[in-house]
Formats: C-alpha cells, structure tokens, sequence
C-alpha cells in the first residue's frame, strides 16, 4: 500500500511564488500546495513543515526561507523535500550544487516532485541536473527577454515601471498629460526662481496631492510627496523631454507629440543652482590628496575634510581634527585646521622644482614600471574589443532573424513592418558604434610610451598651465600627484606623490619645504 521508509521519513513541503515577464503568476502558491498535498496523502508521506518562499531563485543564497530548510537538513531534521517542480528548489547553479552535494553524501534522502518522477540512481541524478540546467537557461532567457522588450519600449519613448510626475501614458504607451501635470510644472517654476525644496513642498501639502503606491508593494495607503522625492525629481532629464536608460538616451519629442514640462535651459538652470557652492565629495582612497594629511609631531591624529563657511556664507575647505582625536594630543596643545589651499599652493612648489630635476636613469625606472601599467592597459583594451566582436555577432544575427521574418511572413500589416525596419535600424545602428568603438581600441593598441623629451615637455607644460589654472582644476591635479601630505605648525612640510610620479624624483624633496 506504501512504502515504510518513506513513512518513517521527515518530509517538507517547499512551494514558492514564481512570476514571468507579465507579472503573472506561472503556478500560484495556493496549486503548488494542492499538488504536493495530494502527492502526501497518495503516497503517505509523513510531513512535518510547509514552506513558503517569496524571493527569487534566479541568485544563490538570497533566500533566507530556503537557507533554513539548508539547515534543517544539515542538521538531520528533514530527511526529503516535496516541491512540484526542481526549479522551485532552484534556478541558479550554486543552490542546484548544494541539493546535488546533499543528496550524494545522503543528507537528503529523497525528492518528490509532483511534475517528474525523481529516482536516486546515476539516471535519476543526470534527470535532476538536467532540470536544473534549463530552469537556469529559461530563467537567464526571462532576463534577456524583458531586458530587450524595456531597451524596445525605452528606444520608442514608452513608459517602463512606474509613470513620471505629472504624467500618464496612453494605450500605446505614450507619455501624456495627466491631471496633475500643471501642479508639477509650477513647482518646477518655484525651483528655477531659487525656491528651496522645503518650500515648494508647501504647494503639494496645501493641494492635498497624493499618489497611488505601486502594485506589489506592502504600501496599502495613498503617499504624498517628501523632499526626497522632490530632490529626485528635479535631477530627471525626462521633464524636458530626454529618457535615459542604461545610458542611452532618447528624446521624446523627436519620437511624437511629448510636452515637456520645462525647457533643456530651465533644467540646466537648476543643475547649475544645485552645484553651486559645493565642493567635490571627498574620497575614500588613501592614493589622493583626501587620503592623508599627516602631523609630523603627532602621525596618529587623523585630519578629515570639512568645508567651513565664514561670516559672509563663502566657502573654504579645511583639514580639521574631530574632538576625539583631538583627545589624543597632549595637554595645551591647539590643534588647528589647516586650508586645502596650502597643500595646492604646496602641489605649485612642488611642480616649479620638477623641471630642473630629471634626469635619464629616474625616467629609466619610470619607463619600466609604467610599461608594465601599459602591457594590462593593451590586455583590457583587446578583451574589450573581443567582447564587443561578439556583441555585434549576436546583434547582426538578430537583424538576420528579423530581416528573415520581413521577408517570409506575407500577412504582416503595415505598422508590423514599420516596427520590424525601426529594429533593424537601432540593431543596425548599435553595430556600427560598437565598429567605431572597435576601430578605436584597435588604434590605441599601436600607442607607444612617451619618449623622454615628450613626457619632459607635457610636464614643463601642465607646471606653465597650473599656475594660471582655477581653484578646481588645481584641485583635480593635485588629487593626481599627491599620496600624502606632512604638515608642521600648521604649514605644510612635504609631499608625498603617487607611482610613478614619485619615480621621476632622484632626490628629498623635503628641501623644498624648509626641513
């Protein structure tokens, strides 16, 4: 009547929610368990638990439902898994691996699915590995589908995912004025007169606007406009009239009747407002001028940026200590910041002294490090131009099919074959890019390293223009050359640069400083 092993088993049932391109469910949760409780009771298997997942199985590890079973296998709590089909346990080699691994070292006794008959001999384990395979393949081809159908509807301007303020599309899905179009615009209005965000939020608050959340979110209630949302807002190209995605951008109006909210001016206005007064983001990285600022009398106080404003609000960046390094230097002493300016003053210094310090063996060892730098440089520029081969290869075979389709298919309507031509004109026109990319990386592969006297004479040349150079663009130089910066008494006292500019100087460049 039924088999006792599989009675004296501890069984779980794994059902979990899988959607395709559309959104709609392949096999609900609610079938799923329909299908494997009626395996239980025809084959009378003991079931201790049931598990619903809700994350996708298409990456490994990122299902924290799953990684409990994992552990309860591991742990000799379930001996089998019930699910209706392998690619609900996985779709993603690594998990795949891991059910495999388990059952070969007997840690899962057995599987039963409700859509394939599951045997633990050398066929039962190719059958298994096979399905895993092309749940993997047909959840890799989902991916590359729905990308391609969002590039097709990006690259006619349609809408994708959630509709931009102001607007909603129409059936072919094409932006169109909606209802709260005018009250967006004048917040848009508010913005270009230097309006700041906190304000123009009034004019939502007093409108009582709110918006809809998204399907499948937890969000049951209308949302109403923040801040944040308005930050965002007023850095999207789109509202006047340029969509990007994956860096590729269309323009609207260019597509058919889109009215943008504000002119290209207008939103470069705003940039601008938004820029203004602000100084680059310091970065993490110890190979820059952000990287250290160090004290000769105590190297283990640490200074960090800070822009400091004065009486008048302008601007200044400083090294500054926070107060609990400053809890480490000894009793009386004032450690104060130090400007920016004076380690790119310094960088100036440094830069006059070069010049009359080259010599051929400095270059020497220079040239042999940065050959090195430009050997991996030749390597990524020549797989670069590999890939992209093979890009085009798999764009022009594409093009084919559709040419292909053009030619064989007798009852296509007219809009179909205009759909049809614009694809092969963007596949068309993505291949001869990547060409021109090609053609590119081909022609720095002939590059060679600059001679003595080349690189001598674009050093004396950026140590001319540094001097006449802005703020900023001193800045940017100086976040080039320098790995470390020493200060004493609140003055700089010498530099240390980056490879392989520190290769070019043959003596101690300390002098400089009055060390």
């Amino acid at each position: 009547m039924y088999n006792t092993t599989e009675l004296a088993n501890n069984y779980v049932i794994y059902i979990r929610k899988s959607t395709d391109e559309a959104g709609k469910q392949i096999m609900s949760t609610d079938d799923q368990l329909h299908y494997c409780k009626k395996m239980q009771r025809e084959l009378w298997l003991n079931v201790i638990d049931v598990i619903e997942e809700k994350k996708s199985a298409k990456k490994p590890r990122q299902r924290p439902k799953f990684e409990s079973m994992i552990e309860r296998i591991e742990s000799w709590e379930v001996d089998g898994i019930i699910a209706w089909h392998p690619d609900r346990l996985a779709r993603n080699m690594g998990d795949a691996a891991r059910i495999i691994d388990f059952i070969d070292d007997g840690s899962i006794i057995d599987l039963k699915f409700y859509t394939q008959q599951f045997s633990k001999d050398a066929n039962g384990m190719m059958l298994l590995g096979l399905s895993f395979v092309l749940s993997k393949q047909y959840s890799d081809k989902l991916s590359t589908d729905v990308s391609r159908g969002q590039d097709r509807k990006h690259s006619k301007g349609f809408a994708i995912g959630r509709v931009k303020y102001g607007y909603t599309f129409n059936e072919k899905g094409e932006y169109i004025k909606s209802g709260s179009w005018t009250l967006f615009q004048e917040a848009w209005k508010w913005k270009i007169a230097g309006k700041h965000d906190t304000e123009i939020l009034q004019i939502f608050e007093e409108s009582g606007y709110t918006y809809a959340p998204m399907k499948g979110t937890k969000q049951s209630q209308n949302m109403k406009m923040t801040t944040q949302k308005l930050w965002r807002m007023f850095k999207d190209s789109f509202f006047y009239g340029v969509m990007t995605m994956r860096w590729e951008e269309v323009h609207l109006t260019d597509l058919y009747d889109f009215e943008p909210m504000i002119s290209e001016e207008e939103f470069m206005k705003v940039e601008n407002n938004n820029k203004r007064g602000k100084y680059k983001k310091p970065l993490k990285n110890n190979k820059s001028l952000w990287g250290k600022v160090v004290n000769i009398d105590y190297p283990s106080i640490e200074y960090k940026p800070q822009v400091i404003s004065n009486r008048i609000n302008k601007k200044y960046l400083y090294y500054v200590v926070n107060t609990k390094h400053k809890k480490r230097a000894p009793d009386g002493v004032n450690l104060k910041a130090i400007r920016a300016k004076k380690i790119v003053d310094a960088v100036d210094v440094l830069l006059k002294n070069i010049s009359d310090n080259y010599c051929q063996e400095s270059y020497k060892t220079y040239l042999t490090k940065a050959k090195g730098y430009y050997d991996l440089d030749l390597e990524d520029r020549r797989q670069r131009g590999y890939r992209l081969l093979r890009t085009n290869r798999s764009l022009q075979e594409e093009s084919n099919d559709i040419t292909l389709g053009l030619i064989s298919k007798k009852d296509l309507t007219k809009e179909q074959k205009r759909v049809w031509n614009e694809e092969i004109k963007i596949l068309d026109k993505r291949i001869k890019e990547n060409e021109l990319t090609m053609k590119k990386l081909k022609k720095e592969e002939n590059e060679i390293l600059p001679s003595f006297d080349m690189f001598l004479n674009t050093m004396k040349s950026l140590i001319t223009s540094y001097k006449t150079m802005p703020w900023d663009k001193k800045l940017q130089i100086a976040e080039t050359l320098v790995l470390n910066t020493y200060i004493k008494d609140w003055e700089v006292v010498n530099i240390e640069l980056n490879e392989p500019f520190n290769d070019l100087l043959d003596f101690d460049n300390t002098v400089w400083f009055g060390m």
